[in-house]
């Protein structure tokens, strides 16, 4: 069991990596994250293999789960010649989940992106795609997938733009249900028909040219021309921090196809994650979203990429996880023998004995009544919710009794608010942190089992209570942010103020937004 993971992989510059070697990365990153890897440049991979071609890679993930890629530039040196051509940009081992791609800058190699599809829970963004001489995707069944996947790809979780892309030999495959087995998409047309037609994510691909958007890349001058397509076409993502013991993280975007269903993107190292083929087959808990329809995804601060937020009317909408579907016993398989996880064993939101944090970003209505922010309350359980003075309020019941910890001040003025609720069960204390600062304390609750048979509600219940406002991100982790090694400024100013923010020299974007990959276009 490994429930804090944190990695930070910066401001590298690796060149000629790989001269006697093959099938490894420049940059690599290995298993479980968070992983941060940006403002890095790697360029020229090698990967010798004779007498075949070389297998080098810019940034490998090699069975590497929970990956964030923005503002790295991969830059290759050939590819065009069988000995010398660079072969992959990025290249992901095994059916790898929960990684993005934003604001890259990638010229020059045979293929741009290598990566089994069938776990889903992929996002491209942003990103900058320059001279590709065989295809820029090339997602399918890898050498580690024993046989093909027979259950279609879970499009709805995955993104491919919007990009920009210029002088693009394919575009490559990424699908498995189509006649013609992986299907092969020669040109942007019939690629971005795909996009739309198989109901990705946000179901666009973004732009093609046929100028060069940067100034002399083949010279390593990957500076944007001030014609350049790729001129505020960069997005901007969120990128949580991590915690410890992450069971639930919700991004308020829903599946490509199923307006109600909103995924779920937390990663845990539990111990039954022991085959890293089949990572993707772990419990995921994602939300229903009762009575909504498309409108009610809307843009929020966070995301401008995709519709992540979502907007909840205060009569009858709301999101759900049962608890049958949170509780269900998982099976896996160790040393060819059947095993199964439940209890507190199986981590989800059902809080037992340990720390727990709750984290929402949210904007209500002004003057928004009592509601629900998060609950999974029963006999014993959880609860964050706007009580009737416009304020918050936080209460924890167990066996022992029940407790509560009100804000200080009120949160229902119409604005977005960043709110974090923890209880550490050791020093039975509460704790309530507003836009990044500590705003209130009180007593707690010893680790007693907080379990209960209750579904877990976010934005209201059947019961009503329900929200009015816009929610766009929800996290529920195992502990405490000191057990995350971390602090409230530290947490605040990453996903608020971080280098997701700025480009690959810490510019500031300029004009509409961000422009596309790596570099901010300067004058």
């Amino acid at each position: 069991d490994a429930p804090l993971g944190r990695y930070l992989v910066h401001h590298n510059r690796v060149e000629q990596t790989l001269l006697a070697a093959n099938d490894w990365g420049g940059i690599e990153t290995w298993q479980g994250g968070p992983f941060y890897l940006y403002s890095n440049i790697s360029a020229n991979p090698g990967g010798l293999w004779w007498p075949g071609d070389r297998l080098g890679f810019a940034y490998y993930l090699d069975g590497g789960f929970k990956n964030y890629l923005f503002n790295n530039i991969a830059w290759g040196a050939n590819n065009k010649d069988k000995k010398l051509a660079n072969a992959f940009a990025f290249y992901e081992a095994v059916g790898t989940i929960h990684n993005s791609f934003m604001n890259n800058t990638i010229y020059r190699f045979k293929s741009g992106s290598s990566w089994s599809p069938r776990g889903g829970h992929h996002h491209y963004a942003g990103n900058l795609w320059s001279d590709i001489s065989v295809g820029v995707y090339g997602h399918g069944k890898l050498k580690e997938d024993k046989k093909a996947s027979l259950v279609k790809y879970p499009y709805g979780t995955m993104a491919y733009g919007p990009d920009v892309f210029h002088q693009i030999k394919k575009f490559g495959n990424f699908e498995n249900h189509v006649p013609k087995k992986e299907a092969v998409h020669q040109d942007f047309s019939s690629m971005e028909g795909a996009v739309k037609r198989n109901k990705t994510l946000n179901g666009a691909l973004g732009t093609s040219t046929n100028r060069s958007p940067m100034r002399d890349p083949a010279n390593r001058d990957m500076r944007l021309n001030d014609d350049s397509a790729a001129i505020d076409k960069g997005v901007t993502h969120f990128v949580p921090w991590g915690l410890y013991g992450m069971v639930g993280e919700w991004n308020f975007y829903h599946h490509g196809n199923d307006v109600g269903k909103i995924p779920d993107e937390h990663w845990y190292m539990a111990e039954y994650l022991n085959n890293r083929g089949t990572y993707h087959e772990a419990p995921q808990y994602p939300l229903r979203a009762v009575n909504v329809t498309e409108r009610n995804y809307v843009r929020g601060p966070l995301e401008d990429w995709v519709n992540g937020a979502l907007r909840l009317n205060g009569k009858d909408q709301y999101a759900v996880l049962a608890d049958a579907e949170m509780n269900k016993p998982f099976e896996y398989v160790v040393d060819k023998q059947k095993k199964v996880v439940s209890g507190d064993k199986l981590k989800n939101p059902e809080i037992h004995t340990s720390n727990f944090l709750i984290e929402i970003c949210f904007k209500t209505t002004v003057g928004a009544g009592r509601s629900i922010f998060v609950e999974k309350m029963g006999s014993a359980g959880y609860s964050l919710t706007l009580n009737a003075k416009g304020g918050i309020t936080f209460t924890v019941k167990g066996g022992s009794g029940t407790v509560s910890l009100d804000s200080v001040g009120k949160v229902n003025g119409g604005r977005w608010r960043h709110l974090i609720a923890e209880a550490d069960r050791q020093a039975k204390t509460m704790t309530i942190y507003l836009d990044g600062r500590k705003n209130a304390t009180g007593r707690g609750i010893g680790p007693e089992s907080l379990a209960n048979s209750a579904d877990l509600y976010v934005g209201g219940s059947p019961k009503g209570r329900c929200f009015d406002g816009t929610v766009e991100f929800v996290r529920i982790c195992q502990g405490t942010l000191e057990d995350a090694r971390t602090t409230i400024a530290e947490l605040y100013h990453w996903q608020f103020f971080g280098p997701q923010f700025l480009d690959f020299t810490g510019r500031v974007p300029t004009g509409r937004g961000r422009d596309a990959g790596a570099l901010e276009f300067v004058r």
